[in-house]
């Protein structure tokens, strides 16, 4: 259990009543979203809309892109990510400030594993810090390693404060159900045809993936030990952003054939241009890790059907970083 010192007020009125295996096994996760529908009526209003979600993809050479039209996401598309708009609201990831019928489950002694109630697939998770702690990934990917690895068969992400985040100000990840995300399929497929190698040894392998529309580096090892240590490092080779005091990244997560898989996509922009044009040149999309795996979030009807070909390559080689290692 978390220290007494660490633990928020309130923070028991929220923990899920679940019998957690300690083995490797599957959390009950099943059982908490069942639950949470029944007694929480936006979740369960939002999953409900989740079904009536509009979706097309748009297909390249080697890969796709989904297109999701998806007016509930407007609250995080377009949220006020300003320094003073982030301290004048109450942080809606701290355990004091969540619903009454929120739950959670905790992990690793100090992540509340929550339903998010503005879904994008039809598990969505939010894994947010027990502390109010900044959005920095510094010593927290080893964590991310260990809850991809407890979340077998789920994507775990991280979105930079600028890349993102809808809550940069509180740490947290995210989690999605495994293979929704079209590069957890194309990722074997990219690895052969478009990748780089840049580190390749017994203990495991780093590649640069080209031709994708967004550059991305792939760690791949058994050992969590040795993706942190080149994570560091690459990581320690990106320019570091002025205002989160990190390099702007989204990053991938998966525990699959026996080991750990890491993609991580540098930024150097938090939105496209198009997402603050006027009148018909305005695209509402706010990319972050989702976008980067392949998923494009639409809010507006009229984006999801009007976006082209051209403008997702716009939009990807606007935000994304050409990385030079």
């Amino acid at each position: 259990m978390v220290e007494e010192k660490n633990t928020p007020q309130n923070f028991d009125a929220h923990l899920f009543d679940c019998a957690l295996p300690h083995s490797e096994s599957d959390l009950p996760l099943s059982e908490f979203v069942s639950a949470q529908l029944k007694m929480w009526p936006l979740a369960a209003a939002n999953y409900h809309q989740l079904r009536k979600v509009i979706k097309r993809s748009v297909f390249f050479t080697d890969f796709k892109i989904d297109i999701q039209y998806n007016p509930a996401r407007k609250r995080s598309t377009c949220a006020n990510l300003s320094k003073d708009a982030i301290e004048q609201r109450p942080c809606f990831l701290c355990v004091e400030h969540l619903p009454v019928e929120q739950k959670g489950v905790l992990l690793l002694e100090k992540y509340f594993l929550l339903l998010n109630p503005y879904p994008i697939f039809n598990e969505h998770f939010t894994i947010s810090s027990v502390q109010h702690v900044p959005q920095l990934i510094t010593n927290r990917l080893d964590d991310m390693l260990q809850l991809s690895h407890r979340l077998k068969g789920r994507t775990v992400f991280y979105n930079g404060a600028e890349c993102g985040a809808s809550a940069p100000d509180h740490f947290h990840f995210q989690c999605v159900p495994g293979r929704v995300l079209p590069f957890d399929i194309e990722l074997d497929m990219m690895l052969e045809k478009n990748a780089q190698p840049l580190i390749d040894e017994k203990n495991g392998r780093v590649v640069l993936i080209e031709s994708y529309l967004r550059e991305c580096l792939v760690l791949e090892s058994e050992q969590a030990g040795w993706i942190v240590f080149q994570f560091n490092n690459l990581l320690s080779k990106l320019p570091v952003n002025e205002h989160s005091g990190e390099p702007m990244m989204n990053i991938l997560a998966r525990f699959e054939y026996g080991k750990y898989r890491v993609a991580l996509f540098p930024r150097q922009k938090q939105r496209p241009q198009c997402f603050y044009a006027e009148n018909e040149d305005k695209i509402m999309i706010s990319p972050a890790s989702v976008e980067m795996g392949g998923v494009l979030i639409t809010p507006r009807k009229e984006d999801f059907e009007k976006i082209t070909k051209q403008d997702i390559i716009n939009i990807f080689e606007e935000v994304s970083y050409s990385i030079s290692l």
